[in-house]
């Protein structure tokens, strides 16, 4: 009986032990559910319970969450300006990098057009041209979505214009692969170069023909432009234009004086490619225009 007891009186002080264990995990583990209640909080706007987590547990301002984003990185993100206050007055820092790409709250605040509250952010001391891990800012973030007021107000803040990212993207570039004609035009008016060249040899008149926005042709080359340089596939915009069955876009850049008759890396004119596609109205337009009156090499008419 009494070795019995023995043999179970380990037994019973393993378990208390580990009773004891598991309290004084869970008694570690609230900064980290705290900065997750605290970044829910303030990703619903919730005011109420963020003052309640900062009084408890104020460490868990500087905390992120199971997506790698702080409580300050979730308000300039859904736009929640009285929250974003009171985690600035907690001393939450607005230069922390979150998530893989490394993107600061200023930077979700202007990729979703939140001009308060990047305002309140620029206020706060974030750099302007700080960058992500990819090397792009938040006035790259501003121009790839087209947010013209933000894009101004970072803009005078100091914002660079020309400021490349690891690919040698503007953002120029950038607004013009997404069609914003504002957003380019600002940037053309504070002085951005209109031919910068990224790391495959584009220029924005290379990526507005993918659009087939004539305003930002017109745009472009009114700054003048060029037409002829080639990208990393010996494209002109002509081209790119025509392999994306653009005639008005392409029409306005045979008005400029684009060379018709270019060939890409393959020997294709954009004649070839539109007949490739079967734009016919473009070969139509080519056909007329063209020097060699439609009688290309590789896809020649079949009467």
């Amino acid at each position: 009986m009494t070795g019995h007891g023995r043999r179970r009186f380990p037994v019973a002080l393993a378990l208390a032990l580990s009773a004891n264990l598991a309290a004084a995990g869970a008694a570690a583990r609230p900064p980290e559910d705290a900065a997750k209640r605290l970044c829910r909080a303030a990703r619903e706007g919730d005011v109420p319970t963020v003052v309640k987590v900062l009084r408890v547990s104020p460490d868990a301002v500087a905390e992120a969450d199971q997506f790698g984003y702080t409580a300050l990185h979730w308000a300039a993100l859904c736009g929640r300006r009285e929250v974003l206050d009171l985690l600035l007055a907690a001393g939450a820092k607005t230069g922390v990098p979150a998530g893989d790409e490394g993107r600061t709250p200023l930077y979700l605040a202007s990729l979703r057009g939140r001009d308060e509250i990047v305002g309140a952010l620029l206020g706060a001391g974030a750099a302007v041209n700080g960058r992500d891990r990819t090397g792009r800012t938040a006035v790259h973030a501003a121009a790839d979505q087209g947010q013209a007021q933000v894009l101004e107000r970072l803009i005078g803040q100091g914002g660079m214009v020309d400021v490349r990212d690891d690919e040698g993207l503007t953002p120029l570039h950038l607004a013009c692969q997404g069609g914003h004609e504002l957003a380019a035009r600002l940037l053309a008016e504070h002085g951005a170069a209109v031919d910068p060249v990224d790391g495959f040899g584009e220029t924005p008149l290379h990526l507005a023909s993918l659009t087939g926005n004539c305003r930002l042709a017109a745009l472009l080359l009114e700054r003048g432009a060029a037409l002829e340089t080639r990208d990393g596939g010996g494209s002109t915009p002509l081209l790119r234009a025509a392999r994306s069955g653009h005639v008005a876009f392409a029409r306005d850049l045979i008005a400029a004086g684009a060379d018709i008759d270019a060939k890409d890396a393959s020997g294709r004119t954009a004649l070839d490619y539109a007949r490739l596609f079967a734009f016919d109205d473009l070969v139509a337009l080519l056909q007329k225009r063209g020097k060699n009156g439609g009688h290309d090499t590789y896809f020649p008419i079949i009467n």
